[in-house]
């Protein structure tokens, strides 16, 4: 099966994309914590039966966290010591790692697109030490975590790990 995850998908921009005939994804499964993106989100899963949208956002960890600036482009679990409290809400994190294991078959033809405001680095983390990396066909990794002073090294230390791998398909 051609999967492709869709890991902060906000209000749909990408999907604009890999629903084109072109990719033949047979299942597109959109990640996206923010309350305030379902509607439009949803206006694509009621439009085509590939579409599954899991309010949910992947990490590192099971667990609940507050979504600062929800719904906008910058909404994310950091806050540099910013007070963002207005916008915000509490969500659902799941270990992505996990989360793949459970619903991803090894067999299955992957390709992921993380846009996720710093926590890519989490779920990164997560598919390395989970060992499912191996099992993607491509990762697409927009390190967002720069845009935290307090927390830009965290990039450094993922891009050293994954160096230290043997894996090109990132």
């Amino acid at each position: 099966m051609r999967i492709f995850l869709d890991i902060g998908a906000h209000i749909g921009e990408t999907l604009e994309e890999v629903l084109k005939e072109k990719y033949a994804f047979d299942r597109i499964i959109c990640f996206e914590p923010s309350k305030t993106c379902l509607k439009s989100l949803e206006k694509y899963s009621e439009r085509d039966s590939r579409v599954e949208i899991l309010q949910i956002g992947l990490s590192n960890a099971t667990c609940v966290q507050k979504l600062y600036n929800s719904g906008e482009l910058n909404g994310s679990i950091f806050s540099d010591g910013e007070s963002l409290d207005k916008n915000s809400e509490s969500i659902n994190l799941v270990d992505a790692s996990a989360w793949y294991s459970e619903n991803i078959s090894e067999d299955d033809f992957v390709v992921i697109k993380t846009n996720c405001e710093g926590s890519e680095v989490k779920i990164v983390d997560s598919f390395l030490k989970g060992n499912t990396f191996e099992h993607f066909y491509s990762l697409l990794i927009t390190f967002d975590i720069r845009d935290y002073p307090s927390l830009a090294y965290q990039e450094i230390e993922i891009r050293k790990r994954l160096e230290a791998t043997s894996f090109v398909n990132f």
